[in-house]
């Protein structure tokens, strides 16, 4: 394994529940690192936490709602009052609209028509994916910004470049939280801190559940590297862009075997 300088260093994963979220917190825990577990569902963060405790890793787990300010301020609060500081900071949470509430395809095939797409979904989205990452980052960075230390990487997705098949909602939650790490690794810098981006293609998590049969057979075939990306493909770069050595901010990396070439 490669020794990214990560031991005793904090750091507070959300979406950490499940999928690429699970497998960063569990390689951060694996390198040394004490992780804070936030995500929605009580017991599968308690069962991450059960993991990591068990291959003698230290890690917290908080209920919180990355889309409610209110709820993230709150569990900073209780995040530093139990490890005194946060490090890094991998905004992984993210969600697609229910496609039961808006079924019918667009011309291109691209998704549900953007104008169906009801007012209560586009909301729920978009507080998750976009208002999210603005959130975690406001109310954990000032103590990275206290330090002059610290790593922000950003899941994002490459739809917000190419416009796959995902929702209108989606696609622009996704593009909106591509231009925070613009924004934010400028803000930042100054402090010692680095903000960056992964933007996964199709990844086998189980928000990708509903996603056909035929669909899913037919992504090897037109990814170069030939196989579906697994959320370990995603957790190692977000491992790379959290090491204390880095020369490296504002960038969007594209993680995706190669499908999409730019």
């Amino acid at each position: 394994m490669i020794d990214y300088g990560l031991k005793d260093r904090v750091a507070v994963v959300t979406g950490a529940s499940s999928g690429i979220g699970r497998s960063t917190a569990k390689m951060f825990a694996e390198q040394g690192a004490k992780v804070a577990l936030i995500g929605r569902r009580a017991d599968a963060l308690a069962s991450v936490k059960d993991e990591i405790r068990a291959a003698g890793g230290e890690a917290e787990a908080y209920v919180c709602d990355v889309g409610a300010d209110a709820d993230v301020e709150r569990t900073a609060s209780l995040v530093l009052e139990r490890f005194d500081k946060v490090d890094i900071l991998a905004n992984v949470a993210g969600i697609e609209m229910d496609f039961s509430k808006a079924p019918g395809m667009g011309s291109l095939g691209l998704g549900p028509d953007p104008f169906d797409i009801p007012k209560g979904e586009w909301d729920r989205v978009m507080n998750t994916n976009a208002r999210g990452h603005f959130n975690t980052i406001k109310y954990f960075t000032p103590s990275m910004r206290a330090q002059k230390f610290g790593r922000i990487v950003n899941v994002t997705s490459v739809t917000a470049f190419s416009v796959g098949v995902g929702s209108a909602v989606y696609v622009g939650s996704k593009a909106a939280a591509n231009t925070m790490v613009y924004l934010f690794a400028k803000r930042l810098g100054p402090d010692g801190i680095t903000v960056n981006a992964i933007a996964p293609g199709y990844v086998d998590t189980p928000m990708h559940d509903g996603t056909p049969e035929e669909a899913k057979k037919m992504i090897p075939e037109v990814t170069p590297l030939r196989r579906v990306c697994k959320p370990e493909d995603v957790a190692r770069v977000i491992l790379f862009f959290s090491q204390e050595r880095l020369f490296v901010t504002g960038q969007v990396l594209i993680v995706d075997g190669g499908t999409f070439c730019r």
